[in-house]
């Protein structure tokens, strides 16, 4: 009993930073990152670089 009594306040704790730290996660708006929306112009396919021996 002395041993449950002594985890479960630690254990309550992480679990509520957890908790608010998820909240905030959830809570955040999309990054925008311009290299990952359309990094080819449109009708441009990727050009892909050949190295040759």
């Amino acid at each position: 009993m002395i041993l449950i009594a002594l985890c479960v306040p630690p254990f309550m704790m992480l679990l509520m930073i957890g908790m608010d730290v998820f909240e905030n996660f959830m809570s955040q708006p999309p990054a925008e990152d311009p290299d990952q929306q359309q990094p080819f112009a449109a009708g441009e396919s990727e050009r892909q670089v050949v190295e040759e021996p």
